[in-house]
């Protein structure tokens, strides 16, 4: 009997000890502040820019030769379509989404010096068919744009000076209902080669490096741009200087907007930095480095994860442009930034530690098995 009890203890032991190893992982587990390579966009392209609708993102423009180009990517199936080409092809152009319909702006149609161009043409993705609307004031191209409140916001860029170039602090907004333009504040200092996200209703210019000439250059701070008051701030510097780099908002599981700036360098050189920034809290961090390292490229977001398209590698002055795509998952539950101290001085209840239901069964029915050997085996030796 004691034989028989024994072996009974250790095969249930065996039983719970193999349900431990064999639970599964939590389905709610996903891999953040990761990069994944996805399809690329089938024309290899730097110098573009990306809008979203609908979660489908349409890359548009760019080249070494300006390109008018427009592809259509569906992250849900990781696949490229071919849309109607813009009816101005260029390169170093801005895109920006309202109501359903992308406004493709300024840029430039040649090649260097990339003279600017005024166009402002609107695609309609589902028609897939473009229409013209009105031209910017200032014709310029390598600037950056952004909607708020339905308002077209461009922001600085290169503007024509005679035969050639000059940086540009121009900020003018386009109403897309009346089809016309206004002229607002100026920046406090010219931007090229920058981007932009938006916070509420401010708009923040990562404009580092500021440019002095065509190719003399010097750190500058952050821009801030508020559309209520049109008056213009400056914020903090970028912990490092980066020029083409592209940027986008996310929001975290703690409700921080926060500024991820992607990439970027400067003449001949290419970076795979990933900035983050809280303007909120004034604090800095970093991601996961990109994959590819590249200036030039554009970026878009779609269910808070960001889709880095094409832009220029390694490869001379001006690098080797690229069809990449590759999609990052930002650091969301806990993120690589500081956490804001609390206000509350309460020490929070901690919660009760769990465990998987398996362990627990397993161990219950060992005591159980355990117990009742130990019975028989008293009552033995009593007899």
């Amino acid at each position: 009997m004691g034989k028989t009890v024994a072996f009974l203890i250790v095969l249930v032991f065996l039983t719970a000890s193999c349900t431990v190893i064999a639970e599964p992982a939590s389905s709610d587990e996903i891999t953040e502040n990761s990069w994944t390579t996805l399809a690329p966009m089938p024309t290899a392209r730097g110098g573009l820019d990306a809008a979203v609708v609908d979660g489908k993102i349409y890359a548009m423009g760019g080249g070494v030769v300006a390109s008018n180009k427009n592809e259509e990517y569906d992250p849900t199936t990781n696949t490229w379509a071919i849309k109607a080409a813009i009816p101005t092809g260029r390169s170093k152009l801005v895109t920006v989404t309202i109501q359903n319909k992308i406004y493709a702006i300024g840029g430039s149609a040649d090649e260097y010096p990339w003279m600017p161009i005024a166009k402002n043409e609107v695609y309609d993705p589902y028609t897939n068919t473009w229409a013209a609307k009105a031209e910017m004031p200032t014709a310029r191209t390598q600037m950056c744009a952004n909607n708020v409140n339905d308002q077209i916001y461009v922001i600085g860029g290169f503007e024509s000076a005679g035969s050639t170039v000059k940086p540009s602090n121009k900020t003018e907004a386009y109403d897309p209902i009346t089809d016309t333009w206004t002229v607002k504040a100026e920046m406090p200092y010219p931007a090229v080669y920058h981007s932009s996200v938006v916070v509420g209703a401010k708009i923040y210019v990562l404009t580092s490096p500021f440019q002095i000439g065509r190719n003399q250059v010097l750190d500058s701070p952050i821009q801030i741009y508020d559309t209520k008051t049109n008056s213009w701030s400056l914020g903090p510097f970028l912990p490092t200087t980066q020029s083409s780099a592209d940027a986008a908002l996310i929001l975290d599981e703690q409700g921080r907007e926060l500024i991820y700036i992607f990439g970027g360098g400067g003449y001949g050189t290419y970076s795979d930095l990933v900035q983050i920034y809280d303007p909120e809290n004034d604090v800095w961090g970093v991601g996961s480095p990109m994959p590819t390292p590249r200036h030039g490229l554009a970026v878009a977001v779609v269910n808070n994860q960001v889709y880095a398209l094409g832009g220029a590698t390694s490869g001379g002055a001006y690098g080797t442009i690229i069809s990449t795509n590759e999609r990052y998952t930002p650091l969301v539950s806990e993120s690589p930034l500081p956490t804001p101290t609390p206000t509350s001085t309460a020490s929070p209840i901690p919660e009760p530690e769990t465990f998987p239901t398996t362990i627990i069964g397993a161990a219950v029915i060992t005591v159980a098995v355990v117990s009742i050997g130990l019975l028989f085996y008293f009552k033995k030796r009593k007899h």
